[in-house]
């Protein structure tokens, strides 16, 4: 809908289904638009949080060490798959 009608697009709020810890203050300052620019969100607790990629720091030797949640695009791929296999070998 975002991306066909963005002017019918309102946002996208994910919250809790039990509201705890300032999470029904914080929804409301999202739907009176105090959180500036963003269209989507998920209110836990008493925050307010976005989506975001952020660049990989490289280790000592230069060389990345994937850990936690890797994100692989194309990896249905040839390449894709081999550097699917590559992050989850190394403890992704």
């Amino acid at each position: 809908m975002a991306l066909e009608e963005p002017d019918r697009w309102g946002g996208l709020v994910d919250v809790p289904v039990e509201p705890v810890g300032g999470s029904v203050a914080r929804l409301v300052e999202v739907l009176a638009g105090g959180v500036g620019v963003e269209d989507q969100v998920a209110v836990r607790g008493g925050a307010v949080l976005g989506r975001r990629l952020v660049r990989a720091r490289l280790s000592g030797g230069g060389v990345w060490s994937p850990s936690g949640t890797v994100l692989v695009t194309g990896g249905t791929g040839a390449l894709g798959a081999r550097v699917a296999r590559w992050v989850v070998e190394r403890g992704a």
